[in-house]
């Protein structure tokens, strides 16, 4: 049920006989963690709600607004732009096959993210995708190395030697 946060620091504080001061450093560390994860979820819903907003947009103009202007476009005697029958064709596949663009992303999502879970190289080159990621990559980087230093400190100052505190 525990990581190895936990286990090493109870284990330290039983051995060095500062259990108290342990689950201080294990407090003041789970807080410092949960107020990282609120600032992550904070920083992303405003990005997250403008991505959903206009895709809903562009899907509203491929599957309503686009067919009612093909429909008038085609019907006129003049040859149309290249971009033009781009935009009727993509309308058309949107609307034939609009399923499809929902259930494929969802379901490679799904797959990567169980296979992720349970193939510890797969979770690696997930890992590794996400760290080459242009803006995001950078700010994932940063906070690991955040959280791993504000963890090896905890386990430090509870008691742990270094080659301990690695391995943990």
């Amino acid at each position: 049920i525990f990581d190895n946060v936990f286990i090493g620091l109870i284990s330290t504080g039983e051995h060095t006989g500062n259990l108290a001061q342990s689950f201080s450093h294990l407090v003041e560390h789970l807080k410092w963690a949960e107020d990282i994860k609120m600032k992550i979820k904070k920083a992303t819903y405003r990005p997250l709600f403008m991505f959903l907003l206009i895709m809903s947009m562009i899907a509203i103009v491929m599957i309503y607004i686009a067919p009612k202007l093909s429909s008038f476009l085609t019907s006129q005697t003049f040859e149309l732009p290249w971009h033009t029958k781009a935009l009727i064709n993509t309308s058309r596949f949107v609307s034939e096959h609009g399923f499809l663009i929902i259930f494929f992303p969802i379901s490679i999502f799904t797959t990567v993210k169980l296979a992720a879970n349970y193939i510890p190289y797969v979770a690696y080159k997930v890992d590794l995708l996400k760290l080459h990621i242009p803006i995001i990559g950078p700010v994932i980087r940063k906070i690991e190395i955040a959280r791993f230093f504000r963890f090896f400190a905890t386990t430090f100052r509870s008691g742990i030697d270094i080659s301990q505190a690695i391995d943990i």
